[in-house]
């Protein structure tokens, strides 16, 4: 069963009881360097292994929310070693800004964020650019669906601290001018965001 556990087989195992941060990351250190091999072959040699692999461990280490970073630590090795593979698959550094981890009980998920899913969208050989926005109630914005599709975005100069977002967008444009776009209401960009927060037990 993939990013599991088979019912009736052996259970990966987590974060031993007392063990020490700085135990811990070294502990994960060497899972992962174990895989360097397959690593770099993936990689292409686009950055060497070791330090692809600590990239994602400084990421954990410096998580801020410290109950977050626990439970991070206490999810299976193995869970931590395949997150570390899928970004290397997806070329994307587990860095907190391209891609991060995401605890779903003692199982980490690797997940792309918006500049992660961006940078795959530019790699596409018709994509020449990719701008997304956040929308809140003091901006002047309106947009329009149907044969002639446009958006219209005056960001308010001086937004207070209490501006309430409304809408996010995306623009893409692609090599030959053209452009598409998506828009979202506040409703589906918090709905999104509890789903990437989500931390069942």
């Amino acid at each position: 069963m993939a990013n599991g556990v088979a019912r009736g087989g052996a259970q990966p195992a987590p974060r031993c009881l007392g063990q020490s941060t700085p135990d811990r990351i070294e502990e994960i250190r060497g899972a992962m360097l174990a895989k360097a091999d397959e690593i770099t072959q993936v990689l292409a040699g686009q950055i060497p292994a070791e330090k692809f692999v600590q990239i994602a461990l400084t990421m954990v280490a410096t998580i801020s929310d410290w109950q977050h970073r626990e439970k991070v630590l206490a999810c299976s090795t193995e869970s931590l070693v395949l997150c570390v593979l899928q970004a290397a698959q997806t070329g994307l550094r587990l860095d907190g800004k391209q891609a991060t981890v995401i605890p779903y009980g003692q199982t980490a998920q690797f997940t792309p964020m918006v500049k992660g899913r961006i940078d795959l969208i530019l790699r596409a050989q018709n994509v020449a650019k990719v701008v997304a926005r956040h929308v809140y109630d003091c901006d002047e914005f309106d947009y329009m669906l149907g044969t002639e599709e446009w958006i219209r975005h005056r960001p308010a100069l001086d937004r207070p601290d209490d501006a309430r977002l409304t809408h996010a967008y995306a623009v893409v444009t692609y090599r030959d001018g053209t452009q598409a776009f998506e828009v979202l209401d506040s409703k589906r960009v918090l709905t999104i965001r509890s789903k990437m927060a989500k931390q069942p037990d």
